[in-house]
């Protein structure tokens, strides 16, 4: 299966928060003006030193807030791009046989990339270096309008590929490294594909996870929350 990356992300960006973090910047930086130019003037006091160094360390802490957030939605949207792919291929695979797949034997989960690869062609899972992918199914992998979700595919942020095999995962020996990006407050963090997708919006429904969270952002099925969290 071949992936094509899309050239727009389709994750919503944050407008109000980057439009606050820009006007609180703005006004800072008109501080700082004001402050240099009196300097000029008159020369300048300690406190004026003190007052401009504060400013200048809470615009760079602003900045560096900033841009993690920035670097999180875009490993989250490799996340999706991926997630969907396997999406697409246990429907296309149930299709055929009935159910989805979920390891041999009539397993119901599996952190096993190598039977992903083999079983529903998705080598590009070779190419996603900052996650390993988990499949996991409701019951006995067959729909069942009963349920409340049928299947959940789980993206987990990798630091280091050894990180998977420590969680008894299996990674492809041709997968790509991990770019080591991620801090280790970040690392085994999830985000979470689900199908049927849950309402939209911050709801309840936990698609069958039970990590002790009572509520999920969730949009088209994809639980944008939780690696910001």
């Amino acid at each position: 299966m071949i992936i094509k990356r899309s050239p727009k992300s389709s994750l919503r960006t944050t407008a109000g928060g980057v439009a606050i973090s820009s006007f609180i910047v703005e006004l800072m930086l008109k501080g700082v003006l004001k402050i240099t130019k009196s300097m000029n003037k008159r020369g300048f006091t300690l406190i004026e030193i003190m007052v401009v160094l504060a400013i200048i360390g809470i615009l760079m802490t602003v900045a560096i807030i900033a841009h993690k957030k920035e670097i999180l939605k875009v490993r989250l949207e490799e996340a999706r791009i991926y997630m969907s792919a396997i999406m697409a291929a246990e429907k296309q695979y149930k299709m055929g046989y009935g159910s989805y797949f979920a390891g041999t034997g009539g397993a119901a989960t599996t952190c096993d990339e190598t039977q992903l690869i083999s079983t529903l062609g998705l080598k590009a899972l070779n190419e996603s270096p900052n996650f390993y992918y988990t499949v996991s199914c409701n019951g006995s992998c067959t729909p069942n309008t009963a349920n409340t979700w049928d299947i959940r595919i789980t993206a987990t942020l990798l630091k280091d590929n050894s990180d998977a095999t420590v969680s008894g995962c299996t990674l492809s020996n041709t997968k790509s490294t991990a770019d080591r990006w991620v801090k280790d407050d970040l690392k085994g963090r999830n985000v979470y594909l689900c199908y049927p997708a849950p309402t939209s919006g911050l709801t309840n429904e936990t698609c069958g996870v039970t990590d002790g969270a009572t509520q999920r952002l969730w949009e088209g099925g994809l639980s944008v929350s939780d690696v910001f969290k």
